[in-house]
């Protein structure tokens, strides 16, 4: 190894190590509420009774307070009698949920596969599966109780993992498609972005799902030029995987698809269209999630069923929840200065839309802007779409645009890494361009991570 690549190698590290320092204490925080709970207890489902029980009807729960100071409350769930609804279910339907009550669940399952094996793993021999119910809040700094990292350190470290996986790919993508430095800057965003951090501290699967996606992403770079079509097929793979944690991640195959257009753009228009590569990466990603896809048309009548409707959901607003949702901005405001918002140096990526334009328009070659342009808009016209807005979109988090924070991220790094190239050209000594820019990082981390540590202490979303 080279001295450049050690450098390379210890500041990447580095990078990780930070990232951890921010999401440590996701081992001691709670991790049952919302859409939590129904990972968990979809995990604990698909553990003892297969497929057939991938619901969340006939749950047992428990709650047991240990302590009071500091406050240490765990829930213990495990399959309850045949037909009966189930203590799930039941406070579901009190807040006007009741639709979860079906026969299969509409999430796709490989998160709740994963948290089941993780659980196999890390707790095989506990009688019940169990999740941390009690908020530490702030105090969680000083006071670590070891019973809550036994009970629910199975669940808490697979987003912390899966999330920590992600600033590595954001990495190596970018060093694939720039240069080091550029990769370097991109996992740097990842690591201190708010919504990146927050998630690591919420049993969720977008973690899990940007994996397998920029992994897909990743695989397609590499094998595409050497046209190694068992490369290729393992890329599918990894896309069939993303779109089995969570199935809007297929909408990555329409931008790989698009790009890969754009590549072939100097052939006639049926071999531009119908490239081999492409077909072989389809068809792995089709046949890794078709069996989900039929499995859930075959019980509901349609392969992309969703249960219930926002005004279903207002009109039974128990607990005033639909209510304060549907006051939030418009999907294209929250999605887009939302996003600067909380991490203002993503929006440098703006500053790329020259290059994406002049690509597309066949006025220079086709480059990375033209991929991670198109990774990005693909995610965000569907989040935004009027279909969405005319069902008010109530549910918006910001997590929902977390699929195309990597090419955000990446696009952002490379104008980084443009003004690093030129305050090196004029500075006098090579390392203020780089003191420069972590001073940048630093002024972009202070802003945004204490809105995460703030949402996350006090167990809300991050808005």
């Amino acid at each position: 190894m080279n001295r450049k690549n050690a450098w390379i190698l210890l500041a990447v590290s580095a990078v990780l190590l930070f990232a951890f320092c921010l999401r440590r204490d996701a081992f001691w925080l709670p991790h049952w509420k919302g859409d939590q709970s129904h990972y968990a207890v979809l995990a604990m489902k698909l553990d003892k009774q297969g497929f057939a029980g991938y619901n969340l009807r006939e749950v047992n729960i428990g709650n047991k307070i240990l302590s009071e100071d500091p406050p240490v409350e765990l829930v213990f769930f495990r399959p309850g009698k045949p037909g009966d609804q189930g203590d799930l279910l039941r406070v579901l339907t009190a807040v006007g949920q009741g639709y979860y009550d079906e026969p299969l669940h509409f999430r796709a399952p490989l998160f709740s596969w994963i948290l089941m094996e993780s659980h196999r793993f890390f707790a095989g021999d506990a009688p019940f599966y169990v999740a941390c119910a009690s908020n530490l809040g702030e105090k969680v700094r000083t006071v670590k109780p070891r019973v809550i990292l036994q009970a629910q350190f199975w669940a808490a470290a697979v987003p912390v993992f899966f999330n920590l996986c992600v600033i590595l790919l954001t990495f190596f993508l970018g060093w694939k498609l720039y240069d080091e430095h550029t990769g370097l800057w991109a996992a740097f965003l990842m690591a201190s972005n708010p919504v990146g951090v927050t998630l690591a501290y919420r049993l969720l699967c977008e973690d899990a799902m940007v994996f397998f996606l920029a992994l897909s992403v990743l695989l397609y770079l590499i094998f595409y030029p050497k046209k190694n079509f068992a490369g290729l097929f393992s890329a599918g793979v990894a896309a069939g995987l993303a779109i089995l944690s969570k199935q809007t991640a297929g909408l990555i195959l329409i931008a790989v698809g698009g790009y890969t257009i754009f590549l072939r753009r100097g052939l006639k228009f049926f071999k531009r269209i119908f490239s081999p590569e492409l077909i072989i990466y389809g068809v792995a990603a089709i046949l890794v999630s078709a069996p989900w896809f039929w499995k859930v048309y075959r019980t509901f009548g349609t392969p992309l069923h969703i249960p219930g409707s926002v005004s279903s959901g207002m009109s039974q607003d128990v607990t005033g929840w639909f209510q304060s949702v549907s006051h939030r901005p418009p999907p294209f405001l929250f999605f887009s200065i939302g996003v600067i918002f909380l991490s203002p140096l993503l929006g440098l990526a703006l500053g790329t839309l020259r290059s994406f334009s002049r690509q597309i328009s066949d006025a220079e070659k086709t480059g990375p802007e033209t991929l991670l342009w198109l990774w990005v808009l693909v995610f965000f016209f569907f989040i935004t779409e009027p279909w969405h807005i005319l069902e008010l979109l109530a549910d918006q988090e910001h997590r929902f645009f977390y699929m195309a924070y990597p090419a955000l991220a990446i696009l952002a790094a490379s104008v980084i890494e443009r003004l690093r190239l030129r305050w090196n050209v004029r500075a006098k000594n090579p390392w203020i361009p780089y003191l420069a820019v972590l001073f940048l990082f630093g002024i972009n981390a202070w802003w945004g991570i204490p809105a995460a540590m703030k949402s996350i202490f006090q167990n809300n979303l991050l808005f």
